[in-house]
């Protein structure tokens, strides 16, 4: 099964607020970030509603931006939904915070991937962060930040990725 036979079995169960994890098998960076992480997916985006269509806000190549969730998916084999468990409220302002967060031109951080892969083949810590520019998860994690979750729910405070154990 790919991601686009899934998705519409599971239209329905997506909501507003909804985390996505997306896996790809393409080499570069996908199979790269799924190896250094050892993780099954490899990409992540928080989902919106607008007219009745579902959409993924997310950081990729050309940057944070808003896309349809359809055809996000058939650059995809599998995901997953992940659903806080905040009231809908929370989640609409949190939705909003992104998006003004998003208006920036926030560019995708190539060169954090980069630190982050010498992290997981020597050890050696930087600081994984830029102000301009973001990878998938850390633009997701500063959603869930707006969530305002319970400060201990990153094992690892200092890296932007969820998918690093």
């Amino acid at each position: 099964m790919n991601a686009i036979t899934k998705s519409p079995r599971h239209r329905h169960e997506i909501k507003a607020g909804d985390i996505v994890l997306f896996r790809s098998n393409k080499l570069i960076p996908s199979r790269c970030i799924q190896w250094l992480d050892k993780a099954y997916y490899n990409h992540a985006g928080v989902v919106f509603e607008a007219e009745g269509r579902l959409f993924i806000l997310d950081s990729n190549a050309p940057g944070v931006h808003p896309d349809f969730l359809s055809l996000r998916l058939k650059d995809y084999t599998d995901f997953c939904i992940v659903r806080p468990q905040f009231a809908n409220e929370q989640m609409d302002k949190a939705i909003r915070q992104t998006f003004k967060k998003a208006d920036k031109g926030i560019r995708y951080d190539y060169g954090l991937l980069i630190q982050i892969a010498l992290y997981r083949l020597s050890g050696t810590k930087e600081n994984f962060h830029s102000k301009n520019h973001f990878i998938c998860s850390e633009f997701v994690r500063k959603y869930t930040n707006y969530l305002q979750p319970s400060p201990n729910c990153y094992t690892m405070p200092n890296m932007p990725t969820p998918f690093i154990t």
